[in-house]
């Protein structure tokens, strides 16, 4: 037997394509039938599940809390504290953050070297009063004066 194109061959895919849309229907159907299903009848929460509790005796106990962190401090007020003299810090009865009160003794500095200071300043003191004497001495010694009263001209 033979074929004849055309004939029966398109009776078979129209067959197929019919087949394919009821699948489709079906498939969309049941889609639908699940939402509608769902927004009807919603399912259970898990919060209405039965819950289990557990129970332990009250006990009196202190409650601690604390809090940390991390910032910058300014102080409200400062001040620079300078010294008209060198040496070395002998004494410092204050830690950083203390009160002071106007007057209170701050540091104690070694006072050798002010005194040995000192004692070169006497002593080029007491050289340059000599030599303002010994120069006032000289100054009268420019100054010529008459011994006594002449009445003659002098030659």
């Amino acid at each position: 037997m033979e074929k004849i194109p055309g004939k029966h061959s398109g009776k078979q895919p129209n067959r197929k394509r019919r087949w394919i849309k009821f699948v489709v229907a079906g498939v969309a159907l049941v889609v639908v039938a699940a939402l509608v299903w769902n927004l009807l009848n919603p399912g259970q929460d898990v919060s209405d599940e039965e819950s289990t509790y557990t129970t332990a005796e009250v006990i009196r106990m202190d409650v601690s809390s604390s809090i940390t962190g991390s910032g910058t401090l300014e102080a409200a007020d400062s001040y620079s504290v300078t010294t008209l003299i060198e040496g070395s810090i002998l004494t410092a009865d204050f830690e950083e953050g203390d009160e002071v009160e106007e007057g209170t003794v701050l540091y104690t500095i070694d006072s050798s070297d002010a005194s040995n200071s000192l004692e070169q300043a006497e002593i080029s003191l007491s050289q340059a009063q000599r030599s303002y004497n010994n120069q006032l001495e000289s100054q009268e010694d420019l100054i010529i004066t008459a011994p006594g009263s002449w009445s003659g001209i002098l030659d």
